[in-house]
């Protein structure tokens, strides 16, 4: 069921919904819907990505900030040291392949 609702919006909002409703061949009133539904849907996800999260800490489910640091310095040193190896291999098949 559909009903009305009524309200005051700026003019360059209003062009710009009238320029994107021209573009996709909508109407107004489509193209406004779907925008509340985008946005909705957006802050609906959100809110339940917050409350997980809440329950999280809740649960004792967390990591402080140096566990977090900690745990990216050792993907950082391991992808520094896999680009090494490779840049070695890399350069031991060139002089493979030129002798």
């Amino acid at each position: 069921m559909s009903v009305t609702l009524s309200f005051r919006t700026e003019e360059r909002l209003r062009d710009e919904i009238d320029q994107i409703a021209a573009a996709l061949d909508r109407n107004r009133n489509w193209v406004i819907n779907e925008a509340l539904a985008d946005f909705i849907e957006l802050h609906r996800r959100q809110m339940e990505e917050i409350r997980r999260g809440e329950a999280d800490i809740r649960a004792g489910r967390w990591f402080t900030t140096e566990q977090v640091r900690g745990e990216l310095a050792t993907w950082h040193a391991r992808a520094q040291d896999d680009r090494k190896r490779s840049k070695a291999q890399f350069k031991a098949n060139a002089r493979c392949k030129s002798a």
